[in-house]
């Protein structure tokens, strides 16, 4: 779970500051992971908590039995912070092609959820589309949860992909962004979110763009 240990002085300055944990769906207690999650959303005051569920190796919400082991998860975790005063907002943050998964439980997760937050990384072997990958995947979790918040992730990283003959680096591009932001406002969506501040100024694993060049935009 990424902590911010001081809250106060966000929230001072008018800043909501939220939780973020990578949860297993398989191959672990479920109930003591979202004991443990929980622990820490009380222990920070955070008003919300981004809730990263994908597949991971073998510990896997898509196998058997995931869509249940969602609900457990969710069911665990709000009721230990049912009592938190003002409450706390819940997102999904998960693979944007929902058709592409069709036995992860991106229902049983949402039931729960206020906010779907999918993860629209346009990668592709050259510059991908940022245009037709935020609308397509608007349109697929609309479809699903209309009466869903939806607040898209965009990418502000570069990596390698593949490996051997077929590896290559993808990284989002300043202008990509600029369009993937102008089409967010042009749909009326309430926010975006990129992933991720530590990629996108100074690293130098990116080759494309090492500087702020990425987080300028953005700003």
């Amino acid at each position: 779970v990424f902590l911010i240990y001081n809250t106060a002085m966000f929230k001072e300055a008018g800043i909501a500051v939220w939780g973020w944990g990578f949860v297993y769906g398989s191959g672990v207690d479920i109930d003591l992971q979202a004991h443990r999650l929980a622990g820490r959303i009380r222990q920070y005051n955070l008003g919300g908590v981004v809730i990263n569920a994908e597949d991971y190796g073998a510990r896997q919400w898509s196998s058997t039995g995931g869509a249940a082991r969602a609900t457990q998860f969710m069911t665990t975790l709000k009721s230990d912070l049912a009592s938190v005063k003002d409450g706390v907002l819940y997102a999904l943050s998960s693979y944007r092609y929902m058709s592409v998964h069709p036995t992860f439980p991106f229902a049983a997760f949402m039931e729960h959820c206020d906010i779907a937050m999918p993860q629209v990384y346009w990668v592709a072997n050259g510059v991908g589309d940022a245009l037709s990958n935020l609308q397509d995947r608007y349109t697929e979790y609309h479809t699903a949860f209309p009466h869903k918040l939806y607040v898209p992730t965009g990418p502000a990283y570069g990596e390698y992909y593949g490996s051997g003959s077929s590896q290559f680096f993808w990284s989002a591009t300043p202008e990509q962004i600029t369009i993937f932001l102008n089409q967010a406002r042009a749909m009326g969506l309430p926010a975006v979110n990129f992933w991720s501040w530590q990629h996108a100024r100074n690293d130098a694993q990116n080759k494309w763009y090492s500087g702020t060049q990425l987080w300028d935009t953005i700003a």
